[in-house]
């Protein structure tokens, strides 16, 4: 009956746009509760929780468990295009899978793409439904399409979910509580505003998938569960500066959040530029709730529409902390903080609960790690992200907060190693086999990736 009264009294809530703060609250309640679950501390037990759990029954077990993913592969695919040409039956031994599909470049799969991209065919290279086509940001080579299906999601947000327990388990100090965001710098875009193939099938960079797949619940609630400003909003901005400008304002409305994240160190330096830069704007969209003092929403921005919806969202985020007082004192502390010229630590000045910083930091994006320190100082932490993602897969877990090192994740995509020495031979540094987006892989890594191990015979290494 109490339940009843509950989705009656929703329902009401919802169908009402004079109700709108209502709407937030529930809204706001619903991620609380949410959070709660994935957030609950016993989760993050060393003995019990959420990675020790993987490590456990995947970790130790790599090769098992990645040898195991590759019959699975082979059964759900044997009959496509890629298999049959090949004579690879779904009883195919690993050896002789290896026999019949050795190292390769984009180049062999191309025709089974382009037929799919531009005939539209089907069964070339997955019997699944391919949801969206990940543009791959060309770091080894010209830019790729990969093919993403949704029988991959709930493996790859698992991967994710594991990763951040890894982090937190690593920060048992300064425990989330299931009210404080985080921010994380997102990309978004129309679903209708996407190229399409000749099936109609999306395609854009990897971080733009969760806009790709309005249809997919489970991707939108992930993403929107935990941040400063819903997906819904963000994809309605149709200016990529202005987004991050308007997220930021967001970001910095909210005086408790638990990470700032943003995925690559350059763009996370370029972030930090524009509060500097932008500050007073801001300061002044903050303690108004209004988005007419930002410069990038009145030149970017003609919808007068969203822009009272921005504004209202505005509102109702600071609602929650105090309301109009609140935001005359959070904007002024914003304003003396950013006014520190040469005082290091903006961040953690800026939000004094701040618990860590995440972005790419291995590789050729080391050279930016001493400025982004910079701005953390000395109290807040600067981290890798917490997993290892490609366009290909989700392929590591963060091992440890202080260092660049992962754990190579066996549940994603099947994993395969050639030796250094031979990589100038084959003339690739990047292999991948695109199967329902779980993929083969053969391939160097800059970083260090863990086969993470309880004793010797719990996994074979010699791959």
């Amino acid at each position: 009956m109490l339940l009843a009264s509950l989705v009656a009294i929703i329902i009401i809530v919802i169908s009402s746009s004079s109700f709108s703060y209502l709407k937030y609250i529930i809204k706001r309640f619903i991620q609380i509760q949410l959070r709660k679950r994935l957030f609950d501390p016993p989760s993050q037990s060393l003995e019990t929780g959420i990675f020790a759990s993987f490590y456990r029954n995947f970790l130790c077990h790599l090769q098992t468990v990645n040898n195991e993913l590759l019959r699975k592969i082979l059964k759900n695919n044997h009959k496509c295009a890629f298999y049959l040409e090949r004579s690879i039956s779904y009883l195919s031994s690993i050896d002789e899978f290896r026999n019949k599909v050795s190292l390769t470049t984009y180049d062999d799969y191309r025709d089974y793409i382009d037929r799919i991209v531009k005939n539209g065919e089907e069964n070339m290279i997955t019997s699944d439904k391919i949801d969206y086509f990940a543009k791959s940001s060309g770091t080894t080579g010209e830019s790729k399409l990969i093919p993403m299906a949704a029988s991959t999601i709930k493996p790859g947000m698992m991967v994710m979910r594991v990763a951040y327990s890894k982090v937190l388990m690593s920060l048992p100090s300064s425990f989330p509580s299931p009210e404080q965001r985080t921010f994380q710098l997102r990309g978004g875009k129309k679903f209708e505003s996407f190229p399409r193939t000749k099936g109609g099938i999306p395609f854009g960079s990897v971080s733009l998938y969760p806009s790709a797949v309005p249809s997919n619940p489970l991707v939108r609630l992930a993403v929107s569960s935990y941040d400063v400003l819903s997906l819904d909003l963000i994809e309605e901005i149709p200016d990529f500066e202005t987004t991050v400008f308007v997220q930021l304002v967001f970001a910095l409305a909210v005086p408790d959040i638990y990470s700032y994240t943003v995925n690559f160190a350059p763009a996370f330096i370029h972030s930090i530029k524009i509060i500097e830069k932008y500050s007073e704007e801001m300061v002044h969209c903050i303690s108004t709730a209004n988005f007419d003092h930002s410069s990038f929403v009145r030149e970017n921005i003609s919808d007068s529409k969203l822009k009272r919806k921005l504004n209202r969202t505005l509102d109702e985020v600071t609602v929650e902390y105090g309301g109009s007082k609140y935001r005359l004192k959070r904007a002024e502390h914003i304003r003396n903080e950013c006014l520190k010229k040469d005082t290091p630590g903006l961040l953690h000045r800026l939000w004094p609960k701040l618990v860590y910083a995440a972005t790419v930091l291995g590789s050729s994006f080391a050279m930016y790690k001493n400025e982004i320190e910079g701005y953390c100082g000395k109290r807040l932490p600067l981290i890798n992200l917490p997993f290892y993602l490609a366009s290909e897969a989700a392929i590591g877990i963060l091992a440890n907060v202080h260092t660049d090192e992962y754990f190579l994740t066996p549940t994603h995509a099947f994993l395969e190693f050639i030796k250094e020495e031979d990589i100038l031979q084959v003339r690739i540094r990047f292999i991948s086999t695109w199967i329902k987006q779980i993929f083969f892989f053969s391939f160097r890594i800059s970083q260090r990736l863990f086969l993470s191990r309880k004793s010797n015979q719990d996994i074979d290494t010699n791959w």
